[in-house]
């Protein structure tokens, strides 16, 4: 009695295509895993710069802490942070009414002793707002 120790040409075959496939389903995961670590790297950088501009405005005193214009409400001021070309931060200071949800008083430029800041960092990829109160010691 002969006993066949060896592998056919098919069983070779599947073999092989069984392996490439699981190659080739392995290779498609690392531009996803790319594109995921590339978003989260912006988003990362936009929560620091916006975190950055609160921390630098909420360092000043109530009086400091001026309105954007001349006219109020305050509008709002873009500008581009320099180390960092992609992204564009918006900032917004208002005044605050604690008597309506901390939404705008009316009239708008009634200094209500609470201003609202508000930060947001945009990139091609999305957006990061942070929103912060201060108020007169």
């Amino acid at each position: 009695m002969i006993i066949n120790k060896g592998f056919t040409l098919i069983e070779i075959l599947i073999a092989i295509s069984v392996v490439i496939i699981g190659i080739a389903a392995v290779a498609s995961l690392f531009p996803i895993g790319l594109k995921i670590e590339r978003s989260i790297t912006a988003s990362t950088i936009a929560n620091q710069l916006a975190q950055e501009k609160i921390e630098e405005i909420i360092s000043k005193s109530y009086d400091e802490v001026l309105c954007n214009s001349a006219s109020l409400p305050c509008e709002e001021i873009e500008e581009s942070v320099n180390d960092y070309p992609y992204f564009q931060r918006t900032l917004q200071i208002l005044y605050a009414d604690p008597q309506n949800d901390l939404n705008e008083p009316q009239p708008p430029d009634e200094d209500t002793g609470i201003k609202k800041i508000k930060v947001a960092v945009s990139w091609q990829g999305g957006e990061v707002e942070f929103v912060t109160l201060i108020s007169k010691r």
